[in-house]
């Protein structure tokens, strides 16, 4: 029986004169304080997380997040 992944919120890294933008992101890894695997909420590609840092890996999309946030 596979378990429901998790949807975690993130905040989405931006110049310091952008306003705070919050993204739900399912994950298909996670150990905190670690990091993990996550599937990017814009474009649909794997994202990696190291500690806090996630970042999509497809260059096109270059989806930065922060988090999660608990």
């Amino acid at each position: 029986m596979l378990g429901k992944k998790p949807i975690l919120k993130f905040v989405k890294v931006q110049g310091e004169d952008a306003p705070t933008e919050f993204l739900e992101m399912e994950l298909t890894e996670f150990t905190w304080p670690k990091g993990g695997v996550g599937i990017c909420p814009v474009c649909g590609a794997k994202v990696n997380g190291n500690g806090k840092d996630w970042i999509c890996e497809n260059e096109e999309c270059g989806l930065h997040l922060n988090g999660p946030i608990f």
